[in-house]
């Protein structure tokens, strides 16, 4: 996207306080200023303009998995990563949890079966630090 700097003075202005850059065009990758044209030419030339493309792609699916993570763990108060389902759990160390819970009377959490889904399983791992199941 873009914006025409020309058709707001006031954005002109604030857009060159806030850079720091006095020219433009100016160009932002993720959010991050480049640089201006010179910069741009630059970085085409050595290959780094691409590779700078490529990692703001990478860095964007990332934030994604992230988002997809938190709204996974945000649907309830007690949310479990489980092997399994409540009514049919696939490994023991499952099947235990749900035994304790249901031992205190905790009924209400819900579950996740992370064997339904290896992108969320794998980094799952990565965002909680945490490198088992449940």
């Amino acid at each position: 996207d873009y914006f025409d700097v020309l058709a707001d003075q006031n954005v002109r202005e604030q857009l060159k306080k806030y850079s720091n850059w006095t020219t433009y065009p100016q160009l932002y990758v993720g959010g991050e200023l480049i640089g201006g044209l010179d910069i741009m030419k630059q970085m085409i030339e050595n290959g780094d303009f691409e590779l700078k493309l490529k990692q703001q792609k990478s860095n964007d699916h990332e934030k994604d998995t992230n988002k997809h993570l938190q709204s996974l763990i945000n649907q309830a108060p007690l949310m479990l990563f489980i092997k399994g389902t409540p009514e049919a759990p696939r490994c023991g160390f499952t099947k235990e949890l749900l035994a304790l819970l249901s031992k205190a009377n905790i009924t209400n959490y819900k579950t996740f079966d992370i064997l339904q889904d290896d992108n969320v399983r794998q980094k799952l791992k990565d965002y909680s630090s945490w490198q088992t199941y449940p």
